[in-house]
Protein backbone atom coordinates (compact mmCIF):
# COMPACT_ATOMS: atom_id res chain seq x y z
CA UNK A 1 0.00 0.00 0.00
CA UNK A 2 2.92 2.71 0.70
CA UNK A 3 4.27 2.03 -2.55
CA UNK A 4 0.61 3.13 -4.09
CA UNK A 5 -0.79 5.44 -1.77
CA UNK A 6 -0.34 8.73 -2.78
CA UNK A 7 0.61 11.77 -0.64
CA UNK A 8 -2.75 14.28 -0.07
CA UNK A 9 -2.37 16.77 2.39
CA UNK A 10 -4.29 16.58 5.03
CA UNK A 11 -7.19 14.24 3.69
CA UNK A 12 -10.98 14.90 4.60
CA UNK A 13 -11.81 10.87 5.81
CA UNK A 14 -14.92 9.22 5.11
CA UNK A 15 -15.40 5.62 7.24
CA UNK A 16 -17.88 3.65 6.09
CA UNK A 17 -18.46 0.66 8.33
CA UNK A 18 -21.44 -1.94 6.79
CA UNK A 19 -22.63 -4.14 9.87
CA UNK A 20 -22.31 -8.06 8.88
CA UNK A 21 -20.96 -7.36 5.35
CA UNK A 22 -18.27 -10.63 4.56
CA UNK A 23 -15.41 -10.25 2.41
CA UNK A 24 -16.72 -12.73 -0.25
CA UNK A 25 -19.63 -10.74 -0.43
CA UNK A 26 -17.74 -7.69 -1.32
CA UNK A 27 -15.94 -9.50 -3.83
CA UNK A 28 -18.35 -10.98 -5.84
CA UNK A 29 -21.50 -8.66 -5.33
CA UNK A 30 -20.55 -4.92 -4.28
CA UNK A 31 -16.93 -5.04 -6.05
CA UNK A 32 -18.81 -6.47 -9.54
CA UNK A 33 -21.49 -3.95 -9.48
CA UNK A 34 -19.28 -1.18 -8.82
CA UNK A 35 -18.98 0.91 -11.92
CA UNK A 36 -15.03 0.78 -13.44
CA UNK A 37 -14.21 4.33 -12.74
CA UNK A 38 -14.55 3.64 -9.07
CA UNK A 39 -13.21 0.33 -8.71
CA UNK A 40 -9.57 1.12 -11.22
CA UNK A 41 -9.45 3.20 -8.17
CA UNK A 42 -9.03 1.50 -4.95
CA UNK A 43 -7.02 -0.41 -2.97
CA UNK A 44 -8.14 -2.99 -1.30
CA UNK A 45 -6.45 -5.74 1.16
CA UNK A 46 -7.60 -9.61 1.03
CA UNK A 47 -6.63 -11.06 4.05
CA UNK A 48 -8.33 -8.54 6.75
CA UNK A 49 -9.58 -9.77 10.23
CA UNK A 50 -12.66 -8.47 12.55
CA UNK A 51 -11.05 -8.63 15.85
CA UNK A 52 -14.55 -9.91 17.35
CA UNK A 53 -17.47 -11.58 15.79
CA UNK A 54 -19.82 -8.33 17.22
CA UNK A 55 -20.94 -5.50 16.94
CA UNK A 56 -19.57 -3.91 20.63
CA UNK A 57 -16.17 -5.98 20.68
CA UNK A 58 -15.48 -4.93 17.23
CA UNK A 59 -15.97 -1.38 17.35
CA UNK A 60 -13.75 -0.61 20.07
CA UNK A 61 -10.55 -2.17 17.83
CA UNK A 62 -11.63 -0.09 14.59
CA UNK A 63 -11.68 3.42 16.96
CA UNK A 64 -9.06 2.94 19.82
CA UNK A 65 -6.24 0.32 17.25
CA UNK A 66 -6.71 -1.88 20.87
CA UNK A 67 -8.04 -5.88 20.87
CA UNK A 68 -11.61 -5.96 22.57
CA UNK A 69 -9.85 -6.76 26.30
CA UNK A 70 -6.32 -4.20 25.63
CA UNK A 71 -6.53 -2.52 28.64
CA UNK A 72 -10.31 -3.73 29.50
CA UNK A 73 -12.96 -4.94 28.39
CA UNK A 74 -14.99 -3.20 25.38
CA UNK A 75 -18.28 -2.04 27.37
CA UNK A 76 -16.87 1.39 26.65
CA UNK A 77 -14.62 3.48 24.75
CA UNK A 78 -14.46 6.67 26.79
CA UNK A 79 -11.07 6.34 28.55
CA UNK A 80 -9.43 5.58 25.54
CA UNK A 81 -7.42 7.43 22.99
CA UNK A 82 -9.63 7.39 19.67
CA UNK A 83 -10.10 7.80 16.06
CA UNK A 84 -12.30 10.96 16.66
CA UNK A 85 -10.42 12.73 19.38
CA UNK A 86 -7.36 12.24 17.24
CA UNK A 87 -9.14 13.86 14.24
CA UNK A 88 -10.63 16.48 16.19
CA UNK A 89 -7.32 17.47 17.90
CA UNK A 90 -6.03 18.07 14.24
CA UNK A 91 -8.73 20.64 13.45
CA UNK A 92 -11.18 18.07 11.77
CA UNK A 93 -15.20 19.04 12.18
CA UNK A 94 -16.79 15.44 12.53
CA UNK A 95 -19.79 13.59 11.93
CA UNK A 96 -21.18 10.42 13.64
CA UNK A 97 -24.12 7.88 12.57
CA UNK A 98 -23.87 4.88 14.54
CA UNK A 99 -27.26 3.75 13.10
CA UNK A 100 -27.40 0.95 16.24
CA UNK A 101 -27.89 1.69 20.23
CA UNK A 102 -25.00 0.52 21.29
CA UNK A 103 -22.44 2.87 19.55
CA UNK A 104 -23.85 5.81 21.34
CA UNK A 105 -22.78 8.28 23.85
CA UNK A 106 -23.62 5.83 26.48
CA UNK A 107 -20.82 3.74 25.67
CA UNK A 108 -18.05 7.04 24.94
CA UNK A 109 -18.47 6.84 21.22
CA UNK A 110 -20.03 10.12 20.78
CA UNK A 111 -17.07 12.14 22.51
CA UNK A 112 -15.56 14.80 20.04
CA UNK A 113 -17.73 14.30 17.40
CA UNK A 114 -19.53 17.88 16.75
CA UNK A 115 -22.41 16.21 15.41
CA UNK A 116 -23.36 12.74 16.41
CA UNK A 117 -26.75 11.38 15.44
CA UNK A 118 -27.75 8.47 17.76
CA UNK A 119 -31.14 6.77 18.42
CA UNK A 120 -33.81 8.74 19.25
CA UNK A 121 -37.71 9.04 19.29
CA UNK A 122 -39.60 9.28 15.88
CA UNK A 123 -42.97 8.96 15.20
CA UNK A 124 -44.30 5.68 13.03
CA UNK A 125 -47.51 6.58 11.57
CA UNK A 126 -50.23 4.28 10.90
CA UNK A 127 -49.28 2.92 7.04
CA UNK A 128 -53.22 3.31 6.07
CA UNK A 129 -53.24 7.04 6.43
CA UNK A 130 -49.78 8.31 6.69
CA UNK A 131 -48.56 12.12 6.30
CA UNK A 132 -47.71 13.12 2.99
CA UNK A 133 -43.69 14.09 4.04
CA UNK A 134 -43.44 10.57 5.24
CA UNK A 135 -41.49 7.94 3.40
CA UNK A 136 -43.28 4.67 5.43
CA UNK A 137 -40.95 2.19 3.77
CA UNK A 138 -37.95 3.80 4.71
CA UNK A 139 -38.64 3.71 8.40
CA UNK A 140 -37.25 0.65 10.67
CA UNK A 141 -36.90 0.13 14.13
CA UNK A 142 -33.82 -1.34 15.41
CA UNK A 143 -34.85 -3.96 18.01
CA UNK A 144 -35.63 -7.21 16.09
CA UNK A 145 -38.90 -7.34 18.11
CA UNK A 146 -40.13 -4.24 17.16
CA UNK A 147 -39.11 -3.97 13.92
CA UNK A 148 -40.32 -7.33 13.40
CA UNK A 149 -44.17 -6.74 14.55
CA UNK A 150 -43.71 -3.17 12.85
CA UNK A 151 -43.27 -4.62 9.49
CA UNK A 152 -45.61 -7.66 10.01
CA UNK A 153 -48.00 -5.18 10.66
CA UNK A 154 -47.09 -2.81 7.19
CA UNK A 155 -47.60 -6.03 5.49
CA UNK A 156 -50.63 -6.95 6.42
CA UNK A 157 -52.19 -3.83 6.14
CA UNK A 158 -50.45 -3.67 2.22
CA UNK A 159 -51.89 -6.65 1.55
CA UNK A 160 -55.87 -5.70 3.20
CA UNK A 161 -55.88 -8.21 5.63
CA UNK A 162 -57.31 -7.10 8.78
CA UNK A 163 -54.75 -6.93 12.09
CA UNK A 164 -54.52 -9.24 14.54
CA UNK A 165 -56.19 -6.90 17.62
CA UNK A 166 -53.10 -7.39 19.85
CA UNK A 167 -50.91 -6.19 17.19
CA UNK A 168 -52.58 -3.45 16.05
CA UNK A 169 -53.36 -2.30 19.87
CA UNK A 170 -49.52 -3.28 20.25
CA UNK A 171 -48.58 -1.15 17.07
CA UNK A 172 -50.94 1.67 16.77
CA UNK A 173 -51.67 3.98 19.51
CA UNK A 174 -53.21 8.05 19.16
CA UNK A 175 -52.24 7.37 15.61
CA UNK A 176 -48.71 6.64 15.73
CA UNK A 177 -46.19 5.50 18.14
CA UNK A 178 -42.67 6.39 19.30
CA UNK A 179 -39.92 3.96 18.70
CA UNK A 180 -36.97 4.31 20.45
CA UNK A 181 -33.38 3.57 18.55
CA UNK A 182 -34.90 3.79 14.64
CA UNK A 183 -31.93 3.49 12.21
CA UNK A 184 -31.37 5.02 9.09
CA UNK A 185 -31.59 3.28 5.71
CA UNK A 186 -28.56 3.68 3.76
CA UNK A 187 -29.98 6.50 1.37
CA UNK A 188 -31.04 8.51 4.59
CA UNK A 189 -27.61 8.42 5.97
CA UNK A 190 -26.27 9.58 2.90
CA UNK A 191 -28.91 12.36 2.72
CA UNK A 192 -27.66 13.84 6.15
CA UNK A 193 -23.74 13.36 5.41
CA UNK A 194 -24.38 15.08 1.95
CA UNK A 195 -25.60 18.33 3.63
CA UNK A 196 -23.27 18.34 6.44
CA UNK A 197 -20.21 17.91 4.32
CA UNK A 198 -21.64 20.83 2.10
CA UNK A 199 -21.95 23.10 5.51
CA UNK A 200 -18.26 21.99 6.32
CA UNK A 201 -16.15 22.41 2.93
CA UNK A 202 -18.11 26.28 2.81
CA UNK A 203 -16.46 26.18 6.26
CA UNK A 204 -13.12 25.52 4.11
CA UNK A 205 -12.48 22.83 6.98
CA UNK A 206 -11.81 19.22 7.38
CA UNK A 207 -13.71 16.93 7.85
CA UNK A 208 -13.87 13.18 9.63
CA UNK A 209 -17.61 11.53 8.76
CA UNK A 210 -18.21 7.96 10.04
CA UNK A 211 -21.47 6.59 9.14
CA UNK A 212 -22.29 2.76 9.76
CA UNK A 213 -25.27 1.26 7.28
CA UNK A 214 -27.05 -1.37 9.14
CA UNK A 215 -29.27 -2.30 6.18
CA UNK A 216 -27.50 -5.67 5.85
CA UNK A 217 -28.25 -6.50 9.15
CA UNK A 218 -31.21 -8.98 10.06
CA UNK A 219 -33.83 -8.74 9.40
CA UNK A 220 -34.06 -7.31 5.94
CA UNK A 221 -36.00 -5.05 5.14
CA UNK A 222 -39.42 -5.77 3.55
CA UNK A 223 -40.62 -2.95 0.97
CA UNK A 224 -44.13 -2.60 1.14
CA UNK A 225 -44.85 -2.51 -2.79
CA UNK A 226 -42.97 -3.28 -5.46
CA UNK A 227 -42.86 0.87 -6.46
CA UNK A 228 -41.14 1.54 -3.53
CA UNK A 229 -38.06 1.29 -4.92
CA UNK A 230 -38.13 1.34 -8.59
CA UNK A 231 -34.55 2.45 -9.97
CA UNK A 232 -33.54 -0.21 -8.41
CA UNK A 233 -36.00 -2.80 -9.30
CA UNK A 234 -36.77 -4.17 -5.96
CA UNK A 235 -40.06 -6.72 -4.97
CA UNK A 236 -41.30 -7.20 -1.78
CA UNK A 237 -39.79 -10.53 0.06
CA UNK A 238 -41.69 -13.39 1.16
CA UNK A 239 -42.92 -12.19 4.54
CA UNK A 240 -43.46 -16.21 5.42
CA UNK A 241 -40.09 -17.14 4.86
CA UNK A 242 -38.81 -13.85 6.76
CA UNK A 243 -40.68 -15.50 9.70
CA UNK A 244 -39.51 -18.68 10.01
CA UNK A 245 -35.86 -17.52 9.07
CA UNK A 246 -36.07 -15.12 12.47
CA UNK A 247 -37.52 -18.37 14.28
CA UNK A 248 -34.57 -20.71 12.94
CA UNK A 249 -32.00 -17.97 14.28
CA UNK A 250 -33.95 -17.77 17.34
CA UNK A 251 -34.20 -20.73 18.48
CA UNK A 252 -30.70 -21.97 16.96
CA UNK A 253 -29.62 -18.92 19.25
CA UNK A 254 -31.33 -19.89 22.93
CA UNK A 255 -31.51 -23.26 22.55
CA UNK A 256 -29.19 -24.85 20.08
CA UNK A 257 -32.05 -27.42 18.85
CA UNK A 258 -32.43 -27.36 14.84
CA UNK A 259 -36.53 -27.88 14.69
CA UNK A 260 -36.07 -27.55 11.05
CA UNK A 261 -34.86 -30.50 8.70
CA UNK A 262 -32.33 -30.21 6.19
CA UNK A 263 -34.22 -29.62 3.42
CA UNK A 264 -36.22 -26.52 5.26
CA UNK A 265 -33.20 -24.85 6.84
CA UNK A 266 -31.58 -24.91 3.27
CA UNK A 267 -34.08 -23.60 1.44
CA UNK A 268 -34.32 -20.83 4.60
CA UNK A 269 -30.54 -20.00 4.31
CA UNK A 270 -30.77 -20.00 0.75
CA UNK A 271 -33.96 -17.88 0.72
CA UNK A 272 -31.75 -15.46 3.44
CA UNK A 273 -28.48 -15.36 0.66
CA UNK A 274 -31.02 -13.63 -1.67
CA UNK A 275 -32.38 -11.33 0.60
CA UNK A 276 -28.42 -10.17 1.48
CA UNK A 277 -28.01 -10.08 -2.65
CA UNK A 278 -31.02 -7.44 -2.90
CA UNK A 279 -29.91 -5.27 0.56
CA UNK A 280 -26.05 -5.61 -1.40
CA UNK A 281 -27.37 -4.42 -4.82
CA UNK A 282 -29.45 -1.36 -2.66
CA UNK A 283 -26.48 -0.76 -0.80
CA UNK A 284 -23.93 -0.67 -4.15
CA UNK A 285 -26.28 1.93 -5.66
CA UNK A 286 -26.59 4.42 -2.82
CA UNK A 287 -23.00 3.91 -2.61
CA UNK A 288 -22.15 4.64 -5.70
CA UNK A 289 -24.20 7.81 -6.16
CA UNK A 290 -22.81 8.90 -3.49
CA UNK A 291 -19.66 8.51 -4.91
CA UNK A 292 -20.21 10.48 -7.94
CA UNK A 293 -22.23 13.25 -5.88
CA UNK A 294 -18.35 13.55 -4.13
CA UNK A 295 -17.21 13.34 -7.23
CA UNK A 296 -19.23 15.70 -8.99
CA UNK A 297 -18.26 18.70 -6.02
CA UNK A 298 -15.00 17.95 -6.77
CA UNK A 299 -14.79 16.69 -3.29
CA UNK A 300 -13.20 13.15 -3.64
CA UNK A 301 -9.79 14.75 -4.64
CA UNK A 302 -9.28 15.64 -1.33
CA UNK A 303 -10.73 12.84 0.53
CA UNK A 304 -10.29 9.08 1.19
CA UNK A 305 -13.20 7.02 1.24
CA UNK A 306 -12.65 3.72 3.49
CA UNK A 307 -15.34 1.16 3.77
CA UNK A 308 -15.18 -1.96 6.13
CA UNK A 309 -17.08 -4.14 7.92
CA UNK A 310 -17.29 -4.57 11.84
CA UNK A 311 -17.86 -8.28 11.20
CA UNK A 312 -19.56 -10.55 9.05
CA UNK A 313 -22.05 -12.84 9.10
CA UNK A 314 -22.66 -16.74 9.09
CA UNK A 315 -24.94 -18.24 6.51
CA UNK A 316 -24.80 -22.21 7.76
CA UNK A 317 -21.69 -22.77 6.93
CA UNK A 318 -20.92 -24.15 10.18
CA UNK A 319 -24.65 -24.90 11.61
CA UNK A 320 -25.62 -21.28 12.58
CA UNK A 321 -27.14 -18.45 10.64
CA UNK A 322 -26.17 -14.66 12.32
CA UNK A 323 -23.18 -14.03 13.90
CA UNK A 324 -24.26 -15.55 17.67
CA UNK A 325 -23.73 -19.00 17.37
CA UNK A 326 -25.36 -21.64 18.60
CA UNK A 327 -26.64 -22.00 22.14
CA UNK A 328 -25.37 -18.32 22.86
CA UNK A 329 -21.85 -19.90 22.51
CA UNK A 330 -19.96 -17.75 20.51
CA UNK A 331 -18.11 -19.21 16.54
CA UNK A 332 -14.71 -17.65 15.62
CA UNK A 333 -14.92 -18.98 12.02
CA UNK A 334 -14.14 -16.77 8.91
CA UNK A 335 -17.44 -16.18 7.57
CA UNK A 336 -17.90 -14.17 10.54
CA UNK A 337 -13.89 -12.58 11.28
CA UNK A 338 -12.97 -12.19 7.52
CA UNK A 339 -14.17 -8.47 6.45
CA UNK A 340 -13.31 -5.96 3.45
CA UNK A 341 -10.80 -3.12 3.77
CA UNK A 342 -10.91 -0.86 0.39
CA UNK A 343 -9.21 2.68 0.03
CA UNK A 344 -10.97 4.93 -2.61
CA UNK A 345 -9.20 8.42 -3.82
CA UNK A 346 -9.70 9.40 -7.72
CA UNK A 347 -6.10 9.62 -8.00
CA UNK A 348 -5.57 6.27 -6.38
CA UNK A 349 -4.15 3.52 -8.90
CA UNK A 350 -5.90 0.21 -8.32
CA UNK A 351 -4.42 -2.47 -6.17
CA UNK A 352 -5.34 -5.40 -4.36
CA UNK A 353 -2.94 -6.64 -1.56
CA UNK A 354 -3.39 -10.20 -0.66
CA UNK A 355 0.01 -11.41 0.89
CA UNK A 356 -0.38 -10.19 4.20
CA UNK A 357 -3.01 -10.57 7.13
CA UNK A 358 -4.17 -7.53 8.53
CA UNK A 359 -6.54 -6.76 11.53
CA UNK A 360 -8.59 -3.87 11.95
CA UNK A 361 -6.72 -2.80 14.94
CA UNK A 362 -4.69 -1.06 12.14
CA UNK A 363 -7.45 1.38 10.42
CA UNK A 364 -6.68 3.96 13.62
CA UNK A 365 -2.78 4.27 12.82
CA UNK A 366 -3.56 3.82 9.33
CA UNK A 367 -5.57 6.64 9.43
CA UNK A 368 -3.72 8.65 11.91
CA UNK A 369 -0.40 8.10 9.49
CA UNK A 370 -2.71 9.19 6.14
CA UNK A 371 -3.26 12.61 8.06
CA UNK A 372 -0.15 13.72 9.23
CA UNK A 373 1.92 16.64 9.18
CA UNK A 374 4.94 17.21 6.25
CA UNK A 375 7.90 15.63 8.58
CA UNK A 376 5.85 14.62 11.74
CA UNK A 377 5.51 11.34 13.24
CA UNK A 378 2.62 9.54 12.85
CA UNK A 379 3.86 6.32 15.46
CA UNK A 380 1.14 5.53 18.43
CA UNK A 381 2.54 4.08 21.07
CA UNK A 382 0.57 2.03 23.07
CA UNK A 383 -1.81 0.71 20.51
CA UNK A 384 -1.99 -2.99 18.68
CA UNK A 385 -2.52 -1.49 15.58
CA UNK A 386 0.15 -0.69 13.06
CA UNK A 387 -0.13 1.64 10.46
CA UNK A 388 -0.37 -0.37 6.75
CA UNK A 389 0.21 2.37 5.29
CA UNK A 390 3.96 2.72 5.39
CA UNK A 391 5.43 -0.84 6.52
CA UNK A 392 6.88 -3.04 4.15
CA UNK A 393 5.20 -6.18 3.72
CA UNK A 394 7.88 -8.45 4.66
CA UNK A 395 7.73 -6.81 7.95
CA UNK A 396 3.68 -8.06 8.15
CA UNK A 397 3.88 -11.74 6.89
CA UNK A 398 4.75 -13.54 10.22
CA UNK A 399 3.06 -11.40 12.44
CA UNK A 400 0.57 -12.63 15.20
CA UNK A 401 -3.15 -11.54 14.97
CA UNK A 402 -5.63 -12.13 17.36
CA UNK A 403 -9.83 -12.36 17.65
CA UNK A 404 -11.31 -12.21 20.76
CA UNK A 405 -14.78 -12.75 22.49
CA UNK A 406 -16.85 -13.86 25.51
CA UNK A 407 -17.06 -17.37 25.10
CA UNK A 408 -20.70 -17.21 26.44
CA UNK A 409 -22.06 -13.87 24.27
CA UNK A 410 -25.52 -13.73 25.56
CA UNK A 411 -26.10 -9.83 25.72
CA UNK A 412 -22.66 -9.26 24.79
CA UNK A 413 -24.12 -5.53 23.28
CA UNK A 414 -24.92 -4.25 26.85
CA UNK A 415 -23.78 -6.33 29.28
CA UNK A 416 -20.35 -5.27 30.74
CA UNK A 417 -17.59 -7.67 29.96
CA UNK A 418 -14.95 -7.84 32.03
CA UNK A 419 -11.59 -9.47 31.04
CA UNK A 420 -11.90 -12.50 33.88
CA UNK A 421 -15.24 -13.79 31.50
CA UNK A 422 -14.36 -17.10 29.55
CA UNK A 423 -13.04 -15.95 26.19
CA UNK A 424 -13.24 -17.76 22.61
CA UNK A 425 -9.66 -16.89 21.33
CA UNK A 426 -8.17 -16.52 17.40
CA UNK A 427 -4.56 -16.85 17.27
CA UNK A 428 -3.21 -16.27 13.52
CA UNK A 429 0.31 -16.69 11.74
CA UNK A 430 0.28 -16.58 8.32
CA UNK A 431 -2.37 -19.46 6.97
CA UNK A 432 -2.60 -20.86 10.18
CA UNK A 433 -5.34 -19.99 12.29
CA UNK A 434 -5.97 -21.48 15.85
CA UNK A 435 -9.17 -21.21 17.97
CA UNK A 436 -9.56 -21.86 21.71
CA UNK A 437 -12.45 -22.16 23.74
CA UNK A 438 -11.87 -21.11 27.37
CA UNK A 439 -13.64 -22.99 30.16
CA UNK A 440 -14.90 -25.26 27.42
CA UNK A 441 -11.28 -26.17 26.48
CA UNK A 442 -11.67 -26.57 22.76
CA UNK A 443 -9.07 -26.56 20.28
CA UNK A 444 -9.08 -26.08 16.36
CA UNK A 445 -6.39 -25.82 13.87
CA UNK A 446 -7.04 -24.73 10.39
CA UNK A 447 -4.88 -24.16 7.32
CA UNK A 448 -6.80 -21.59 5.87
CA UNK A 449 -5.13 -21.37 2.57
CA UNK A 450 -5.44 -25.03 1.73
CA UNK A 451 -9.03 -24.79 4.16
CA UNK A 452 -10.30 -21.51 3.46
CA UNK A 453 -14.28 -22.62 4.85
CA UNK A 454 -12.46 -24.24 7.69
CA UNK A 455 -13.70 -27.90 7.08
CA UNK A 456 -10.94 -30.17 8.35
CA UNK A 457 -9.37 -29.35 12.35
CA UNK A 458 -5.72 -30.31 12.21
CA UNK A 459 -5.44 -30.09 15.89
CA UNK A 460 -4.73 -34.04 15.88
CA UNK A 461 -2.92 -33.70 13.03
CA UNK A 462 -0.36 -31.13 14.38
CA UNK A 463 0.16 -31.79 17.80
CA UNK A 464 3.20 -29.53 18.35
CA UNK A 465 1.79 -26.81 16.37
CA UNK A 466 -1.05 -26.55 18.50
CA UNK A 467 1.28 -26.40 21.53
CA UNK A 468 2.87 -22.98 20.39
CA UNK A 469 -0.37 -21.51 19.78
CA UNK A 470 -2.01 -22.52 22.91
CA UNK A 471 1.10 -21.01 24.53
CA UNK A 472 0.20 -17.94 22.84
CA UNK A 473 -3.22 -17.56 23.48
CA UNK A 474 -2.60 -18.19 26.94
CA UNK A 475 -0.26 -15.39 27.30
CA UNK A 476 -2.50 -12.79 25.57
CA UNK A 477 -5.25 -13.89 27.84
CA UNK A 478 -2.52 -13.57 31.19
CA UNK A 479 -1.74 -10.13 29.56
CA UNK A 480 -5.10 -8.76 30.08
CA UNK A 481 -5.68 -10.27 33.50
CA UNK A 482 -4.30 -9.69 36.59
CA UNK A 483 -4.17 -13.83 37.28
CA UNK A 484 -1.81 -16.17 37.34
CA UNK A 485 -1.76 -19.30 35.10
CA UNK A 486 -0.61 -22.58 37.07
Amino acid sequence: MHQNFIEIRNPNIILITIDTLRYDEWLKILRKKMPLYVTKHIIEFSNVYATAPYTKASFKSIFTGLYPYTKGGYHSISDYLSLQKILYSKGYVNLGIPNTDILTSRFGYSEKFQVFIEGFYRKVYDPRNPPSFLNIPLLMAYHTDARYLMKIHRFINNIKIKMPPFLSNYMIKNEGIKINNLIFTANEVFCIVKKFIDKVIRSEKNFFVWCHLNDLHFPYNIYLNDNAFDDYGFQQVDIVNLIFLYLMLYISIKTGTDYFNHDIKEKLITFAKSMRITELLYIEKILTKFIEWLDEKKISENTILIITSDHGEELGEHGAFGHMGISNITHMYDELLKVPLIFYNPNLSSCKIDSINISLVDLLPTIADLIKKENSSSILYGVDGISISCFPEYNLKTRVLYSEASVFNKGKGYKFITTYEPRAIVVRIGPWKFIYYEKLKNKELYNTQKDPLEKENLADSYPDLVKEFHKLARLRLKSTRKITFK
